[in-house]
């Protein structure tokens, strides 16, 4: 999820920054700000865009290896990202009931709202949002959870309908298969927690024989 990703971005970040700290500050350095009385030290802020300043002059080699690997994470997930949309830019909501196309419009706008929030994280902009424009970022994160889940059971049942089988067997049953087959198995539940597809068997009246 975006949300767990952005999370893990951040620490990465985090850790990146001690890390380089450890790299090109002396241990005498690292006591005496450990050491430090708390009015005389840098928010965590400035001391992490200070470590990253004199890593990526005193070590360019780790700095080039570490924003090479961090280029590479944001150029998938911008190639997600536009895979998504051009995905969901293809639904057709015309058979869709009301509530259905308004929980598509709002996933959509999520998504993308979503997105402008992870790049701010990923490009440092983050150190200049606002504890309540942080707080609305990982929000709108934490709903898109949701609205993808009512988003797939609406085009699952479609797919079944399409293929003459009963739209909400054919969801139950491959949500079913996705629970059984999953590392981390409830993670796709809704907030309900129940297992929908529990006991269904393949549609067409398949199962063991």
């Amino acid at each position: 999820r975006l949300e767990q990703i952005a999370e893990l971005q951040q620490a990465v970040a985090a850790r990146d920054a001690q890390l380089a700290a450890r790299a090109v500050a002396p241990e005498s350095e690292q006591a005496a700000g450990a050491d430090a009385p708390p009015r005389e030290r840098r928010s965590p802020r400035e001391t992490a865009a200070a470590r990253l300043e004199r890593l990526r002059t005193e070590a360019p080699e780790q700095y080039a290896e570490m924003q090479q690997r961090r280029e590479e994470i944001q150029q998938r997930m911008t190639q997600v990202h536009q895979d998504r949309r051009t995905f969901l830019d293809a639904v057709d909501t015309s058979r869709m009931s009301p509530e259905q196309q308004e929980n598509h419009a709002r996933l959509v706008e999520a998504i993308e709202a979503a997105n402008a929030f992870r790049l701010r994280l990923s490009t440092g902009d983050w150190t200049q949002l606002s504890d309540e424009q942080r707080a609305e970022g990982f929000r709108v994160m934490g709903r898109l959870g949701e609205l993808y889940q009512q988003e797939r059971r609406y085009l699952l049942e479609e797919t079944g309908r399409a293929y003459g089988e009963d739209g909400a067997q054919f969801a139950d049953y491959i949500e079913n298969v996705i629970e059984n087959t999953s590392v981390l198995p409830g993670l796709r539940r809704g907030r309900g927690g129940g297992r929908r597809g529990a006991g269904t068997t393949a549609p067409g009246g398949g199962g063991r024989p």
